[in-house]
Parts: structure tokens; C-alpha cells; sequence
């Protein structure tokens, strides 16, 4: 069972279609990526997923209480005058977390992520803001964690330090990013692209079909479609022996489209 799915969904900004039959799902326990250029349609679907936008068209399912969910927007926005221990701290308690384990878990998150608890709103950096968002995402220890362009604005040594944490966390997680580094984060992705999915399967496979080395192994069998990133003809082989069980109506293997994958990023 999904704890996010979303079905056919489209959505009209005036004339412009942004999202154009979109289908997606998170398992539980399960990370996934939503990965495409600027522009794609990303935010505009988690906007959906989270509910501040509704669809034109189609629906979403998501099974998480709203309480259980710990979201970390694209622009975080925080009171100009209130210290990053207040904000981490007053979103747990209006969270329904007490004193004393909100001040618990606001000092914890505060030190995991390296942020100053007495600096204000008013002086923190883009990147900075993002660490606060972060936090405020998973103090409140969510089933499901929703981070849109979480590394964004960020030097090399805070963005190690942020997938880290995602890498470590347990809950269900739903991560919109531009930047091919957190595609290696996901169980499973989609790209997407001009408000279309493009895409849906492993990093790996997405790592071969969109440029990199190796064969692609994909099968049609009375069960259905498979498909099977490989690094050589022998574990092709390999994993067509696994299909001995089933009834093989089609196989193909074949090298990754030859495409440049930083041209497909630039849309």
C-alpha cells in the first residue's frame, strides 16, 4: 500500500498547463525522487501532494495523518524578529508536543544541523533557512518526509551533512530536487519534465537510460513488464535466467539513449 498516491493529475495556471496527467506513488518506508529541470511542474504537484493547491484534474491519496508529516518547502519564510530556537521549537508545540519535549527535540535538531539558536530570522542566510526548515521537518519524527530542493543554496559541506540525515531517515520521503546527487538518495524515481512523467524506475536504470554506461534489459512477460539495469551482456543474462519461471513474450537489450542528461536537465 502508498502512503502518497496520486492519479492523472493536471492542473491550468490560466491558459498554461503546468501538470499534464501526472501519476505517481510513495511506498511506506520507501524514498523517492522527483527529479526534472527548473520549470517542470515539481513544486506545483508537491503543492498538490501536501494539499494548498487542488488538481484540475485527477486526485491524491495521502494515507499520513497531517500531523505526521513533515514538510520543508523550496522557500522556507520565517518571523523576521523570532530566533531559530523559537521557530523550531513553536512548531513543535503547535505540533501538540509539550515544553519540555519540544525545547528536547529543538536543541537536538539545532545541534545535528550546526545552526546558531539565538540567530534571527531577519540575519539568516537562504541556505540557513533551509537547515531551519529542515529541522522543523523532522522534530516532529514524521511517517512521511516531503523536502523540495532541500540542498539548495547550501556549500559542499552542508549539502553532505543534509543528505546524510535524509539518507538516515526511516519514515516514508518524497524529495523534489533539480540536482542529479540526490537522485543516488532514492529507492525509486520519477523524472519529470514540461509537466509530463518522462521516467519512472531506479537510479540506476535512470543513470543508464539517460546517459550512462551499460544495457538496459527490459522483458515483456504474461506477468508483465520488466526491466533490469545491468553493467554487462553476462548479468543480462543473469537476470533473464530469473525470468525462466515466466513466460517471455518479448526481450530487449539495448545501450542508453545516447543523450546528454545535463542538455535534458536545462529542459
Amino acid at each position: 500500500m502508498s502512503v502518497v498516491e496520486v492519479v492523472s493529475v493536471s492542473k491550468w495556471f490560466g491558459s498554461l498547463k503546468v501538470l499534464d496527467g501526472v501519476s505517481m506513488r510513495v511506498g511506506w518506508g520507501e524514498k523517492v525522487i522527483l527529479v526534472g529541470p527548473n520549470g517542470a511542474g515539481k513544486t506545483t504537484l508537491i503543492r498538490i501532494v501536501i494539499g494548498s493547491l487542488k488538481p484540475d484534474e485527477g486526485y491524491v491519496r495521502v494515507l499520513a495523518e497531517r500531523d505526521s508529516i513533515g514538510y520543508g518547502p523550496q522557500i522556507p519564510v520565517f518571523y523576521p524578529f523570532h530566533r531559530v530556537f523559537d521557530v523550531i521549537y513553536y512548531s513543535l508545540r503547535l505540533a501538540g508536543f509539550d515544553a519540555a519535549e519540544s525545547r528536547r527535540r529543538a536543541k537536538e535538531w539545532i545541534s545535528v544541523l550546526g545552526l546558531n539558536p539565538n540567530a534571527y530570522g531577519i540575519h539568516l542566510s537562504g541556505g540557513e533557512r533551509k537547515l531551519v526548515a529542515l529541522a522543523i521537518a523532522l522534530a516532529r519524527d514524521p511517517d512521511l518526509l516531503i523536502l523540495d530542493e532541500p540542498t539548495e543554496m547550501l556549500d559542499v559541506s552542508r549539502r553532505k551533512l543534509v543528505r546524510d540525515v535524509i539518507s538516515r531517515f526511516r519514515g516514508s520521503t518524497l524529495i523534489v530536487t533539480h540536482d542529479l546527487e540526490e537522485v543516488k538518495l532514492g529507492d525509486r524515481l520519477y523524472f519529470l519534465n514540461r509537466g509530463r512523467v518522462l521516467f519512472e524506475g531506479t537510479p540506476a536504470e535512470f543513470a543508464l537510460r539517460f546517459g550512462g554506461e551499460g544495457l538496459l534489459v527490459e522483458t515483456w512477460t504474461a506477468a508483465g513488464f520488466k526491466s533490469f539495469a545491468v553493467k554487462s551482456l553476462g548479468e543480462a543474462l543473469e537476470a533473464l535466467r530469473a525470468l525462466s519461471g515466466d513466460e517471455v513474450v518479448e526481450i530487449r537489450v539495448r545501450k542508453p539513449i545516447p543523450e546528454d542528461l545535463s542538455n535534458l536537465m536545462g529542459g
